[in-house]
This record gives C-alpha cells, sequence and structure tokens, in this order.
C-alpha cells in the first residue's frame, strides 16, 4: 500500500472514496463542509439530519455520492470535541475510517488531513499521526497464508496549502521508519515458538546490523555465558533443548552522542511457566515472553 501527502482539492480527484474529519458542532457553516454539501445538491444535509451525525468522537456517516462528485463515497469521520481532539483522536479516528472502508474492497483512498484543537500542532506530526493509525490497524500477520488479505492501494492525504503539503510529507516518512519498527516487532512476536528459537532472534539482531555500519551485534553464547556467571538466564536455559544466547547492540548515531540510552527486553522465546503450569487460558500467550526483546530490536 503506497501513502503519500498531496497537495489538491479533496473533492475533485478521482477516488473510490475520501474521509474528512468533522469536529463536533462543526455542521454546514464550515467552508468545506458548506462547499459539500452544495457539491452533493444538498444530499449531505438531509442525511447529517437523518442520521443524527454530530460529528461526535469517531462517530461515522457514509455517504454514497450518485455520480455528483469524482470520488464514490464521502465519509465523515467525527473528531469530537475540537479542544479535545489531540494527536492520538487524529491517530485513531484515521484507523477508524480505513477500517471502516477496507471492507469494501476499494483501490484508491485519500483523506483530509485531520485537524487537533490545539493550535500549532504542525502538519508534520498530524500526517504522521495518521499514517501511523492507518498502517498499524491494517497489520495482519499472513506469513502462513496463501492468500493475502486485501488492502487498499493508494491513501493520499491531501493538503491544500504547499508549505503544509512539504511538512505533511516528512510526516509521513517518519510514520513509515517508526511503523516499520512496530510491525517488525509484531511479527516476531506473532511468529509460533517454533519457528523462533533463541537462535532465530539472533539472526533478526544481525540482519538489522547488516548494511547498517552505525549498528553494532555482539552476541553471548552459552560458553561466555557461564563466564560472565550469568546464572538467570542460564538457569532459565536448562528447561530447554536450544542453546541459550544474549544479545548485546550498540547503536552510534552520527557526531557525538547527547547521553546515552540502555533499552533491555526479555527474550524468553518460550516461557513453558517452569514448575507452575499454566492454566490453559494463558498457555497461549507462552510464546510472547519475548515481546520485550521483539520491542527494543523493533
Amino acid at each position: 500500500m503506497d501513502i503519500q501527502a498531496q497537495k489538491g482539492d479533496l473533492f475533485t480527484r478521482e477516488n473510490d472514496a475520501v474521509v474528512v474529519g468533522v469536529s463536533e458542532g462543526e455542521g454546514l457553516s464550515a467552508p468545506r463542509i458548506g462547499r459539500l454539501n452544495h457539491l452533493l445538491h444538498g444530499m449531505l444535509e438531509k442525511l447529517m439530519r437523518e442520521e443524527n451525525f454530530k460529528g461526535k468522537a469517531f462517530q461515522s456517516l457514509l455517504i454514497r455520492t450518485e455520480g455528483l462528485l469524482s470520488t464514490k463515497r464521502v465519509l465523515l469521520m467525527g473528531l469530537g470535541k475540537k479542544k479535545d481532539a489531540d494527536l492520538e483522536t487524529v491517530r485513531e479516528a484515521a484507523a477508524c475510517a480505513f477500517q471502516q472502508l477496507r471492507g469494501f474492497r476499494i483501490r484508491h483512498l485519500a483523506f483530509e488531513l485531520f485537524a487537533t484543537g490545539t493550535e500549532g500542532v504542525s502538519a508534520r506530526d498530524r500526517a504522521q499521526a495518521m499514517v501511523e493509525g492507518i498502517r498499524l490497524v491494517d497489520y495482519a500477520y499472513a506469513r502462513y497464508k496463501k492468500h493475502k488479505p486485501h488492502t487498499i492501494r493508494t491513501v493520499g492525504i491531501m493538503v491544500t496549502d504547499g508549505r503544509d503539503a512539504s511538512s505533511a510529507k516528512k510526516g509521513v516518512e517518519r510514520a513509515e521508519l517508526f511503523v516499520k519498527g512496530t510491525v517488525f516487532a509484531r511479527d516476531l512476536v506473532n511468529t509460533p515458538a517454533s519457528h523462533l528459537r533463541p537462535i532465530d532472534l539472533v539472526e533478526a539482531a544481525k540482519q538489522i546490523a547488516k548494511g547498517n555500519p552505525r549498528v553494532r551485534v555482539r552476541v553471548f553464547d552459552r560458553e561466555r555465558l557461564e563466564q560472565m556467571g550469568a546464572g538467570g538466564i542460564l538457569g532459565v536455559a536448562q528447561g530447554s533443548d536450544h542453546p541459550p544466547f544474549l544479545v548485546h547492540m550498540v547503536y552510534r548515531p552520527e557526531g557525538s552522542a547527547k547521553k546515552r540510552v540502555a533499552l533491555v527486553g526479555k527474550a524468553v522465546t518460550f516461557d513453558s511457566g517452569g514448575l507452575s503450569l499454566k492454566p490453559a487460558d494463558y498457555m497461549t500467550w507462552m510464546k510472547v515472553d519475548m515481546a520485550g526483546a521483539a520491542s527494543v530490536l523493533g
């Protein structure tokens, strides 16, 4: 799925659907809402009244344009009270809208760049929040599926101001980086323990460092762990036929670092519970005891 920030008119570009963010109480008096109602020959006003659409947080109203616009559908997505709308609201609203429209098996979708109630929130930050919401709600672990789930092909984040377009493009780029790390972690967590042994986590860490000269990886095997006196790791490893490892990664930024930050993630690839057998409801979570390490790697 290709996501881009673009400068242009939301209502004149050809799409399968477009999404407009509406604050609570923001009606036809808002210029863009009034214009949309005019383009739809008054249909919007009628439907908003009939469906009691007020723009409450995550309330939605889907409208078929019946050929009156270049797009087939318009989705109004409520952002709630303007003073309460923050970046998390923007993120969730974008995810909610995407999830709703994905069910129609559409290919091309465009969003208005949602607004927040706080002045000074940049187009970059708002676009980043929207793309994060869209990407993460679209996530599915499909490693073992023959038929990949349907997804929308293109998503545009539309802005009308050239400076906002440039800022929003940076937000999209930032979001893609954050999402890439999150999806990497999710895939590791969702992988069955039979396919994610300690050595597989080691390989995942090495893969991250491959081709990145700023990342260095050191791997401590059983012999080195014994020399270090790492009794905790060695003790847990006694319950497995697979050898234990400790992975130490170092990232060095360009120039001099302002401070040192240490992230430590637990990496038990299968938590059987030891002497305390887990009840059935908790057995499905045995494989996620390495989620801390997955988060650090992501």
